[in-house]
């Protein structure tokens, strides 16, 4: 790390990172996106607290990963270490939990424990195409929250560069 008397003028109070690292801040973008995608299309057809979280998370990700790339391309000053080291600890705590409930609910769905596209929640007419969906929009459901449950995980994985 050099002194901050060699720094460019106003970037002074921004440490060197290495050259990857706002790439990293680009994945993370990237997958933020992909997981708000992925939320909308599986809670179409099953509306839990796995992917509502996941949205949250994803969301607040994608706020701080705009507000980052920001920081470090066009407006030093909002850049604030102590407050990208607090949310980026917040951040991986709150990628964990919503890794932890899809991960969860996707294990009750590979063992038909809880929901299955063949047989309906509780309380739900057999007949009723299961809330109006098909079979294949229901499973097409299941398949997103699995990969929702991966994405998850990598952008909370991503999220940890200090």
């Amino acid at each position: 790390m050099t002194s901050s008397s060699q720094r460019a003028p106003g970037r002074e109070h921004i440490p060197d990172f290495p050259s990857g690292w706002i790439i990293l801040r680009y994945v993370q973008f990237l997958f933020c996106l992909l997981s708000i995608a992925f939320v909308g299309y599986s809670s179409a057809a099953i509306l839990l607290l796995g992917p509502f979280v996941a949205l949250i998370t994803s969301t607040l990700s994608f706020i701080v990963s705009i507000w980052l790339i920001v920081a470090h391309w066009f407006v030093p000053k909002i850049y604030n270490y102590w407050a990208v080291l607090t949310l980026d600890i917040f951040l991986w705590l709150c990628w964990c939990v919503s890794s932890f409930f899809c991960i969860m609910y996707l294990m009750h769905v590979l063992y038909n424990r809880y929901v299955s596209c063949e047989r309906p929640m509780d309380g739900v007419d057999p007949q009723s195409r299961w809330m109006g969906f098909s079979k294949q929009d229901c499973i097409d459901g299941q398949v997103s929250v699995g990969f929702l449950a991966l994405l998850t995980t990598i952008t909370g994985l991503s999220s940890c560069q200090m």
